[in-house]
């Protein structure tokens, strides 16, 4: 599965199923923006960057967030916006909040996934779990 396929299937379940806005960002004039935009009526939208990995990582890994990506991912929590990145491979799924990535060196670790068959209703979940928190 490519990064853009588990996006979709991800979007297709928040929408379907539980109501949530999706919008796909794309934004050719200026590099940065997170891959998607959730709202949910009387909650906090949230910002969320996707990042699909071949397999789990072995040590600390970076998670993949390009220089811009970095910087408009902390640009727009320094304003108080609830931006995360999304690391999946097909085994697992785990969703960091910019302020812990600025912590660990934008590295990920095996241990933060949570690990199962489904692995696009483990990221629904946890996109869900911070979009209505």
């Amino acid at each position: 599965m490519t990064e853009s396929e588990f996006t979709r299937r991800v979007n297709s379940i928040l929408a379907k199923t539980h109501g949530v806005y999706c919008e796909k960002m794309f934004n050719p004039m200026r590099g940065g923006t997170p891959d998607c935009w959730y709202s949910l009526k009387g909650h906090p939208d949230i910002w969320v960057e996707f990042k699909y990995l071949k397999s789990l990582p072995v040590r600390g890994r970076d998670v993949g967030c390009s220089e811009l990506q970095k910087r408009w991912l902390i640009g727009r929590r320094e304003e108080g916006r609830k931006v995360f990145v999304l690391v999946a491979t097909p085994e697992g799924a785990v969703l960091y909040p910019v302020a812990f990535l600025e912590t660990t060196g934008w590295k990920c670790y095996s241990q933060d996934f949570s690990c199962g068959k489904n692995v696009s209703q483990i990221a629904v979940l946890k996109i869900l779990e911070h979009l209505i928190a």
